[in-house]
């Protein structure tokens, strides 16, 4: 019988990948210490009322029982190259009210996870689009006498 050359490859290949592959512990740490991060959170959204934002995300993967914190950053720019609001939370939710930001301007929004127990910071997530605070209109009722 006469085996094919490809099959070796193939076979050689896959060796090699699953020697080289990370390997995990029970909690969820990578072993090798330059990958050992925290997950990124996901569904960021940004809703908004008449005078306030509320910036809203999900849980990273393997973070329960964790008490994690977040940055979140608020700029003007899309390439978040001034960042015009930073706060850090320990929740999934920010309410940010009208004195914190302009009035009708658009506002990108980004979140991470802070270093915890010995894991690095997570990479940041973007929010999807821009949102903007319109703010209250006060109208006051003028009397025409004929």
């Amino acid at each position: 019988m006469k085996i094919n050359i490809n099959y070796y490859l193939l076979f050689g290949m896959l060796l090699c990948m699953l020697s080289a592959r990370c390997k995990k512990s029970i909690e969820g740490i990578i072993e090798d210490e330059s990958k050992n991060r925290a997950f990124v959170p996901s569904g960021l959204r940004a809703r908004t009322s008449i005078d306030s934002a509320i910036i809203t995300w999900n849980l990273p993967v393997l973070a329960s029982g964790k008490k994690y914190s977040y940055t979140v950053d608020i700029s003007t720019n899309s390439l978040f190259s001034k960042v015009d609001l930073t706060k850090v939370v320990d929740t999934t939710r920010l309410i940010i009210l009208e004195p914190a930001l302009a009035l009708d301007t658009r506002y990108f929004t980004r979140v991470k996870v802070n270093a915890y127990k010995g894991s690095a910071e997570s990479n940041y997530i973007y929010s999807p689009g821009a949102f903007r605070i319109n703010g209250q209109q006060y109208l006051k009722m003028i009397r025409v006498l004929s």
